[in-house]
């Protein structure tokens, strides 16, 4: 396994898994088991090489798994890594004077670039938004790298966008700013018509997204990183509450998902999930020498 620091915290990973590269599609993610005792944590695929056998993950150290992660080197090996698993996104060639938008909040761009290059080699227009916190927390968009890669190979039919929430590169604020823009502009016949969008990164930014679009119509995704355990729909751990036909009910992020149609979730029954464990993901971190 190799591994590239990005910035403090985020690794890119590149372990040998020759079944899940060669059955891996966009929008899809696996489960690992870091160590023999460890916990099960689902990463989605950044990209993948079935011929050399090799699958990308970009791992954020949050927690006392991913922190220890970050610190393999390579030669380390996982104890396990499972999948593909979840839904590959399903995705359409769009005609005409329209583009897919894709909305990135910092780590959620890995999960987004494979998803996005499909839609490019279909032939679709893509605009990529993509949010980071300031200027030193940027990956992956240098000339040399993926998204830039992506826009040397395909030129005006792809679009860039980059916010950071303090202004220091590209838009000041945050993916919504140039997504309402860029609806506003529809509303007025201006711009390519937005197909559909798809957001990807942390939970307040896809409900952020989610809210905006609603009120016009827009079809939007979200690709939901919920806490998981056995990412068979057995556990029943990443329940998602919707909304269909006006009734509640639930389906599993791991087997029904990843990605959602971000309308129908019941976002503030949904949130409160991902601080379930605060405290003793804390304690873990202690107990590791995390914190």
């Amino acid at each position: 396994m190799g591994n590239f620091v990005f910035f403090p915290r985020l690794h890119d990973i590149r372990p040998r898994a020759p079944m899940v590269a060669r059955s891996a599609q966009a929008g899809q993610f696996v489960r690992v088991l870091p160590w023999e005792k460890g916990e099960l944590i689902p990463l989605t695929l950044a990209d993948w090489d079935a011929e050399n056998g090799t699958i990308d993950l970009v791992v954020q150290g949050m927690g006392t798994s991913s922190l220890e992660i970050n610190r393999m080197a390579i030669g380390d090996a996982f104890s396990g890594i499972a999948g593909p698993l979840g839904r590959a996104s399903e995705l359409h060639r769009y005609e005409g004077n329209q583009t897919v938008v894709f909305c990135a909040g910092g780590v959620g761009l890995p999960p987004v670039y494979p998803i996005m290059r499909k839609h490019l080699r279909l032939g679709n227009h893509v605009t990529l938004i993509s949010g980071f916190r300031a200027k030193e927390f940027l990956f992956w968009t240098g000339d040399d790298e993926r998204i830039g890669k992506l826009k040397q190979e395909f030129g005006d039919q792809l679009s860039l966008i980059y916010t950071t929430n303090d202004g220091s590169y590209g838009v000041k604020g945050f993916v919504t700013g140039p997504l309402e823009e860029m609806i506003k502009a529809n509303q007025q016949g201006i711009g390519r018509s937005i197909a559909e969008v798809i957001a990807i990164g942390p939970p307040l930014m896809m409900r952020a997204v989610s809210d905006l679009t609603k009120p016009y119509g827009v079809k939007t995704v979200a690709s939901l990183n919920s806490i998981m355990v056995d990412a068979t729909g057995m556990c029943g751990a990443c329940m998602v509450p919707v909304t269909i036909d006006g009734k509640l009910v639930r389906k599993h992020a791991c087997i029904d998902g990843p990605e959602i149609d971000a309308h129908i979730i019941d976002w503030d029954k949904f949130l409160p999930r991902f601080n379930a464990f605060k405290a003793q993901e804390l304690e873990s971190k202690r107990k590791h020498g995390f914190a």
